[in-house]
């Protein structure tokens, strides 16, 4: 058998905003934030046109804590961060994120082999 690694860079193709965090705002337990490219997709309904720019999430669950921290980091280690929109306002006007990420792509490496012919 003969194995090999297989580098193969995927682009999410889902995160639809990538950039430096360029705001991150803590208020009552609510952080907004935006980043220093603008949004490419269309916004929710729900989103204001006047905060368009912006995404907001609470500190209430253990998810947006998550979210907040990885912030931080990428705020601290000056990192783009990749946004996936979850298409809903849960604070009024303001985009909601589903999830966000580290860069832009991820590098995926598999491990395969070829079986020798008998």
């Amino acid at each position: 058998m003969k194995a090999f690694l297989i580098p193969l860079l995927f682009c999410v193709s889902h995160v639809v905003n990538a950039g430096q965090v360029s705001l991150l705002k803590l208020e009552n337990e609510v952080v907004s934030f935006s980043i220093v490219n603008s949004k490419i997709h269309t916004l929710p309904a729900c989103a204001a046109q006047e905060q368009s720019n912006l995404w907001a999430f609470s500190l209430a669950n253990p998810s947006g804590r998550a979210m907040y921290s990885m912030l931080v980091t990428a705020v601290a280690a000056n990192i783009d961060i990749s946004i996936e929109s979850a298409l809903r306002c849960d604070v009024t006007g303001i985009e909601t994120p589903k999830s966000l990420a580290f860069g832009t792509c991820l590098l995926y490496t598999s491990d395969a082999a070829d079986e020798e012919d008998s």
